[in-house]
């Protein structure tokens, strides 16, 4: 059976902490996570743009039908 270690013997004897095989600095990864965030954030807003938009021309729509036709800008949603 074999068994893994984080650690190695090297050939003077002593025991030395291995490095991970993929290292990344903090920067790295504050930056990953700001474009991350970036990215969810412009996702939602345009998730959310697109629902209102469909619900304004829903009741343009709906009040064209109507015959109650009103001016509707994107200002009476928000």
């Amino acid at each position: 059976m074999t068994t893994c270690s984080n650690t190695s013997t090297s050939p003077s004897g002593s025991k030395e902490q291995l490095r991970p095989w993929i290292t990344i600095s903090k920067h790295q990864v504050e930056s990953k996570l700001h474009l991350m965030l970036r990215n969810l954030f412009i996702h939602l807003m345009q998730k959310i743009f697109c629902v209102k938009i469909y619900g304004i021309m829903k009741k343009v729509k709906y009040n064209r039908n109507m015959m109650k036709v009103e001016q509707l800008t994107v200002k009476d949603y928000w």
